[in-house]
């Protein structure tokens, strides 16, 4: 059979006894298919606080996450930036300089500029007892915030100061 023929022949026939079909069908794939998932989701049980926590804490980890990707951002305008107040030949150069300081200012932060910034101290500066993130090795949180994208999103800030 062609395409031509089907297309008469479906033409031909009542259009509702094809809706009342296509309609049935769905109906029974909807139930087959969401039977199962309905009967799990009814029979756990359901913790309106956990739920409500676990929910703002993914929210306010995903927003810190995607607050430190927006700062990671400016790095390259801000080398842009640098980059107009030079001469065209002393560009790529202070573009380059901008890059690899944000790699250093990187590696410092993970190694002791989180803890002296962060950790319990005295009021002026923290101790070394997050040396190296070390606190960061398992899930913690601090406030509703987790401690692994706060680190992160602090570094980024402490690039542009």
């Amino acid at each position: 059979m062609n395409v031509r023929n089907s297309l008469n022949m479906l033409a031909e026939r009542d259009k509702k006894q094809v809706l009342k079909k296509v309609v049935m069908i769905g109906a029974i794939a909807l139930v087959l298919l969401a039977g199962p998932l309905i009967g799990n989701a009814l029979a756990a049980p359901v913790d309106i606080n956990a739920a409500i926590s676990n929910a703002q804490t993914a929210a306010d980890t995903a927003f810190m996450l995607i607050s430190a990707a927006l700062v990671l951002l400016m790095t390259p305008g801000l080398a842009f930036f640098y980059g107009g107040f030079v001469r065209s030949r002393n560009v790529l150069n202070t573009l380059m300089m901008s890059f690899v300081l944000m790699g250093i200012v990187g590696v410092t932060w993970i190694l002791w500029g989180y803890s002296l910034a962060f950790a319990p101290g005295n009021p002026f500066i923290g101790g070394l007892q997050w040396l190296g993130l070390a606190q960061n090795l398992q899930i913690i949180s601090k406030g509703r915030i987790l401690q692994r994208s706060c680190p992160m999103h602090q570094q980024f800030h402490t690039w542009h100061s």
